[in-house]
């Protein structure tokens, strides 16, 4: 069965940081970012950075927190990207784009991009 185009995408990035400060960017456009410690999740709305159809780049960018020179090793960042139609109401999300933690893994990074 095929899946049925989406007439009104409406797409949000899941991003959930643990252990360093984090900033997304989407088509080299910074639209949202946490330096706080402490644990987060959030659903972070992306429509307004896309300009055009086709494909899009996003970068993901972590930073040790204030004070420390390093990433802590173990800090992981989990990223989603779901879609939905914004015009139609309980439209459920479907994953776009889904990558496991990525894991610093005991390397001493002061700046890491995916």
């Amino acid at each position: 069965m095929m899946a049925e185009k989406i007439k009104h995408p409406f797409y949000e990035f899941e991003i959930i940081p643990s252990g360093c400060a984090v900033e997304l960017l989407v088509n080299a456009m910074p639209c949202f970012q946490n330096y706080l410690k402490g644990g987060m999740a959030v659903d972070w709305p992306v429509n307004e950075y896309i300009l055009k159809s086709g494909t899009q780049l996003f970068e993901i960018n972590a930073f040790p927190y204030d004070g420390l020179g390093t990433i802590d090793q173990r800090a992981t960042i989990a990223i989603k990207v779901f879609v939905r139609d914004a015009l139609v109401e309980n439209t459920p999300a479907s994953a776009r784009l889904q990558r496991v933690p990525y894991s610093v893994r005991n390397n001493k990074l002061s700046y890491l991009n995916i």
